[in-house]
C-alpha cells in the first residue's frame, strides 16, 4: 500500500501564521490567493518565521503559451528567445515598431549609435540646428554668392536664395553638366593656355618663372595633413641653400655622403681658421685653428682604446691609453732587440746558479748560534729514550744512533687476561675454559616452555579465562541492555531473553495501532502521515 503524507494546511486561514510551523516543516494555505498571501506553500525557516517558496497563486503566473506576454503573469521566453510585446512604462515594443503614449522618445547611448550601414527612413525636415538632414534636403539647397552681387569680386555673406555666379575669362573655361544627381558646374583651364602663364598666386604663394616664393610670411612645405609634421619632401636633383642660416628640426638626420666639406670656397686656412663643430647646450667645440693647424677640442677626447684629457702634441702623449694591455700581451721579449742587461732565460738561470752552487759549500756560509748545521754526531745527541711504564723495553746507544727494544715475557702477555661467568682462565698456562652444561641456550628454553602451564603461573589483575567467567559476564551485559531483559541459569548455562515494551522513557519493543500502521511478519507499512492543520 503505498503511504499518504498531508502537511499542514488550512482552507480558512489565509496567511501562513509563523507559529503554526517549526524550522523545516511545510504549511500550505488553500484560501484563495492574492497579493494578501492564498494559495501559498511555505516553510518554517531558523528565525521562527514562514519561507513562501511556491504555490498556486505562482504556478498560475506561469500557466500562458511560451513567448506571449500576458497580464499580471511572468515573462516567459518562446524557444528562440522571444516574447510578441514589451512595455516600459510609455514604451511599447511590438514586432518591428517602438512607440509610446505621450512625449519623446530619447536615444542616449555611452557611445555612438550605429544602424549597421542600413538607412534612417522617414525623417522630416530639419527645423533647429542640431537636427538630422535628409538627403531631398540637402539636394534642394540654393547656395548663394556673397550679398546677390553679380560681380564675383565682391565681398560679403552668402545667404539663402542668392544666386553664385562663376565667370570665364582668358585661358578659363566654365561648364554647365547635366548629371544623373543633378547640374553641376565645372572650371578648368585652357589646355592651350595651360604654358602661358608668366605668374601666378595663390593666397599668399606666388608662383613666378622658376620661382616659387610668397608674397608676405614663410613659405612651408608640407607633403602630408597640414600641421602634422609628417610626409617627405623629394629633392631629385641637386638642392642648393642660399642664405645666412639653415635651420633642420628634425630628430635624425642622414646623409650618404662620405665627405663633409665646411668653409666651403676658403682660399687658404686662414680664411678656414674657426672651422668646426658645435654642440648646443654642452658648450663643446671641434674648431680648426690656423696659427697651429690643429684641431682643438675643448672637451676631453674619448676612442675606444684611447682616453686623453691632457694636450696632444708632437712628442707628448699624456693620458691613458687603454689599449696598451691588449697590445703589450700580443708582444714577448723577442720583439725587442738584448741589450747589456740579458733578457732571462730558463737556461741562463739554471746555468748560473749550477756554476754558483758548485763553487760553494757550507763553510762558504757562517754558522750562526742557534741554527746549527746538521752533523751525525749532533743528531744522535739530539735523541734520548724513556721507558714510563709497561712492558718490553726500548733501549738507545747515542753513540752509534742504535735504538734497541725488547718485547714483553709471556708471564708478562698472560697477566693482562682474565676469565668470568662461565669462562674461566688460567694465567699460568694461558688457557681458557667453558663449561657446556652451565649455559642455558634457547633450546633449552624452549624444551622447558613445552613442560609448563598457566596453573604454574601466579594470576594478577589479568584473570585467565573461564567458561564461567564468560558466561557470567555476558549475562550481566545483556541485562544492562537497554530494551532487553536476560537471565541466566548459572546451574544449566541456559541465558534467556525477552523484549521490554518502548515506553516514552525506555528504550523497547514498539507496539502498532492497525489503523495507521500494518505490521507482516516483522515488516511494517505506515499508511498516512498527517501533519496536521492550522
Amino acid at each position: 500500500m503505498a503511504i499518504k503524507v498531508q502537511i499542514k494546511n488550512s482552507t480558512t486561514t489565509k496567511v501562513i501564521p509563523d507559529a503554526a510551523v517549526d524550522q523545516g516543516e511545510l504549511a500550505y494555505s488553500f484560501v484563495t490567493g492574492d497579493s494578501d498571501g492564498g494559495e501559498r506553500l511555505g516553510i518554517g525557516n531558523a528565525a521562527g518565521g514562514v519561507d513562501i517558496i511556491g504555490g498556486k497563486y505562482f504556478t498560475d503566473m506561469l500557466d500562458h503559451p511560451e513567448g506571449t506576454v500576458k497580464p499580471s503573469s511572468v515573462i516567459i521566453t518562446d524557444a528562440n528567445s522571444k516574447i510578441d510585446i514589451l512595455k516600459v512604462d510609455d514604451l511599447t515594443l511590438d514586432a518591428s515598431q517602438m512607440s509610446n503614449t505621450s512625449g519623446d522618445i530619447t536615444i542616449s547611448p555611452a557611445g555612438n549609435l550605429s544602424v549597421n550601414s542600413n538607412k534612417i527612413t522617414n525623417v522630416t525636415d530639419p527645423v533647429s540646428a542640431q537636427d538630422a538632414a535628409t538627403k531631398n534636403y540637402i539636394d534642394t539647397k540654393v547656395i548663394a554668392t556673397a550679398s546677390g552681387d553679380t560681380n564675383p569680386s565682391g565681398d560679403g555673406t552668402v545667404v539663402t536664395g542668392e544666386n553664385i555666379y562663376i565667370k570665364g575669362g582668358q585661358g578659363i573655361n566654365t561648364q554647365r553638366v547635366d548629371l544623373a544627381g543633378g547640374p553641376q558646374i565645372t572650371v578648368s583651364l585652357d589646355s592651350a593656355q595651360n604654358n602661358n602663364f608668366t605668374e601666378l598666386t595663390v593666397d599668399n604663394i606666388k608662383l613666378d618663372g622658376q620661382t616659387v616664393g610668397t608674397t608676405s610670411g614663410n613659405l612651408i612645405l608640407d607633403p602630408a595633413t597640414i600641421g602634422d609634421n609628417s610626409g617627405t619632401v623629394v629633392v631629385a636633383g641637386n638642392l642648393q641653400v642660399d642664405g645666412t642660416t639653415t635651420t633642420l628640426n628634425s630628430t635624425t638626420l642622414t646623409i650618404d655622403d662620405k665627405n663633409i666639406v665646411l668653409a666651403s670656397g676658403a682660399g687658404n686656412a686662414a680664411a678656414a681658421d674657426g672651422a668646426g663643430i658645435t654642440i648646443d647646450g654642452a658648450d663643446a667645440t671641434m674648431l680648426y685653428t690656423q696659427s697651429t693647424d690643429t684641431f682643438n677640442f675643448n672637451k676631453k677626447l674619448i676612442a675606444p682604446n684611447l682616453d686623453i684629457s691632457g694636450a696632444l702634441v708632437a712628442v707628448t702623449l699624456t693620458g691613458v691609453y687603454s689599449g696598451f694591455d691588449s697590445d703589450f700581451t700580443a708582444k714577448s721579449t723577442s720583439d725587442l732587440s738584448e741589450g747589456t742587461n740579458l733578457y732571462y732565460t730558463t737556461e741562463r738561470a739554471d746555468s748560473a746558479f749550477d756554476a754558483s752552487f758548485a763553487a760553494a759549500s757550507t763553510d762558504s756560509l757562517s754558522e750562526g748560534s742557534t741554527n746549527l748545521y746538521y752533523t751525525d754526531a749532533r743528531a744522535r745527541q739530539a735523541i734520548s729514550i724513556s721507558n714510563v711504564s709497561g712492558d718490553g723495553s726500548v733501549a738507545y746507544n747515542n753513540s752509534t744512533g742504535v735504538l734497541s727494544y725488547t718485547g714483553p715475557s709471556a708471564a708478562e702477555t698472560r697477566a693482562h687476561f682474565s676469565g668470568g661467568g662461565d669462562l674461566t682462565y688460567d694465567a699460568s698456562s694461558g688457557q681458557f675454559s667453558i663449561d657446556v652444561e652451565t649455559i642455558y641456550t634457547k633450546a633449552n628454553f624452549d624444551s622447558d616452555l613445552g613442560l609448563a602451564n598457566t596453573g604454574q603461573l601466579p594470576e594478577g589483575s589479568n584473570l585467565y579465562y573461564t567458561n564461567e567467567r564468560v558466561d557470567d559476564r555476558v549475562a550481566a551485559l545483556l541485562a544492562a541492555a537497554e530494551g532487553l531483559d536476560a537471565s541466566y541459569d548459572d546451574a544449566s548455562g541456559v541465558l534467556t531473553l525477552s523484549t521490554e515494551l518502548a515506553t516514552s522513557s525506555n528504550i523497547g519493543a514498539a507496539a502498532f495501532d492497525s489503523v495507521d500502521f500494518v505490521v507482516t511478519s516483522g515488516q511494517v507499512e505506515i499508511r498516512t502521515i498527517d501533519c496536521g492543520t492550522y
